[in-house]
C-alpha cells in the first residue's frame, strides 16, 4: 500500500521528450514546467529529469501542514531552469555576429531583441556556461568599448577645429554584454583584462563568443516566483538566468529551499 501510495504522489517532467498531454507518470511525463505546477495536490512530489527547462515560471502552490508540495530534481540529476536565451548556450556559433562600427572583439547579436530597455541601466546579464562566472552588465556602451580598466576623471581636449571636447569617463570591467535600444541587439565583448593587481585572476579565455556557451538573461522579472504558496519544498534545482533575482518568494509561509 505504502508503495501504490509513493507511485501516486510522484509525478514526471522531462523537457525534451515529455507531452503536457501524458498524465505525468515516469513512463509518460509532462513537458512543460508551468503546466506540471498548475496539476499539484498537497502530498504531491514533482520529479524533474536531468535537463535545462527554458521557461520563467510563476506559481501558487498549495500543500498542506505535514503534506508539502514537493518540485525536485530526481536524485542524481542535475536540473536547470534557465529565464535565458537559448540560442547563446546551445549554438552560440549563429548567434553572434561580429559587430559593424564596433572596437575589436566586439560582436552583436544576429535577432533583434525587443524589450522595454532603461536608459543608463543594465538591461542584459549573463554568466560564462560552462563555470557560472558572471559577465559585467554594461550600463553604457563606452565602458564595453574602453581599453582602460582605471576609472578617470573626465578630461577636456582639443578637437580638429579648436573646439573643447570633454570626453566621457569609461572603464572596461572585464568581459560582458550591453544591450542597445536603438537597434535591439545585444553586444558581447570578452577582452582580456590587464590589471597588474588581479595577477592570474585577469581574463585570459577565449574572446570570441561565437566559440562559447553563454546564459544571457534581458530584463523581465525573476525565472521563478512563487507567490501566495503554502508549505512547499524546492529541492536540489539549480536557477538562473534573470537581470536582476533569480527567485522571487512573496506573500507565502513555509517555503523550504533545500540543496
Amino acid at each position: 500500500a505504502q508503495q501504490a501510495r509513493d507511485e501516486r504522489v510522484q509525478l514526471f517532467v522531462v523537457a525534451v521528450k515529455g507531452n503536457d498531454a501524458a498524465p505525468g507518470s515516469r513512463e509518460a511525463p509532462w513537458k512543460s514546467l508551468n503546466f506540471a505546477l498548475r496539476q499539484l495536490k498537497p502530498g504531491d512530489t514533482l520529479c524533474l529529469r536531468a535537463g535545462v527547462y527554458y521557461e520563467r515560471v510563476k506559481a501558487s502552490l498549495a500543500g498542506a501542514p505535514g503534506k508539502p508540495v514537493t518540485v525536485r530534481a530526481f536524485p542524481g540529476e542535475l536540473v536547470v531552469i534557465d529565464g535565458g536565451l537559448r540560442e547563446f548556450f546551445e549554438s552560440p556559433a549563429a548567434a553572434w555576429e561580429p559587430c559593424p562600427g564596433g572596437v575589436a572583439g566586439e560582436y552583436q547579436s544576429v535577432k533583434e531583441y525587443p524589450i522595454d530597455a532603461r536608459g543608463d541601466s543594465t538591461n542584459v546579464w549573463g554568466v560564462f556556461g560552462d563555470s557560472m562566472v558572471p559577465l559585467q552588465g554594461y550600463r553604457l556602451r563606452v565602458d564595453l568599448q574602453s581599453d582602460s580598466m582605471f576609472w578617470r576623471p573626465a578630461e577636456e581636449r582639443t578637437d580638429a577645429k579648436g573646439a573643447k571636447v570633454k570626453e566621457d569617463m569609461k572603464v572596461y570591467c572585464g568581459p560582458g554584454v550591453w544591450y542597445n535600444p536603438e537597434t535591439r541587439r545585444i553586444h558581447a565583448r570578452l577582452a582580456h583584462t590587464n590589471l597588474e593587481g588581479l595577477g592570474e585572476d585577469n581574463y585570459r579565455g577565449e574572446t570570441d563568443p561565437r566559440k562559447l556557451p553563454l546564459v544571457v538573461a534581458l530584463r523581465g522579472g525573476p525565472v521563478v516566483e512563487l507567490e501566495d504558496c503554502r508549505h512547499v519544498v524546492l529541492q536540489d534545482l539549480v536557477v538562473r538566468g534573470a537581470v536582476e533575482s533569480c527567485l522571487v518568494v512573496a506573500d507565502s509561509r513555509d517555503v523550504a529551499l533545500e540543496g
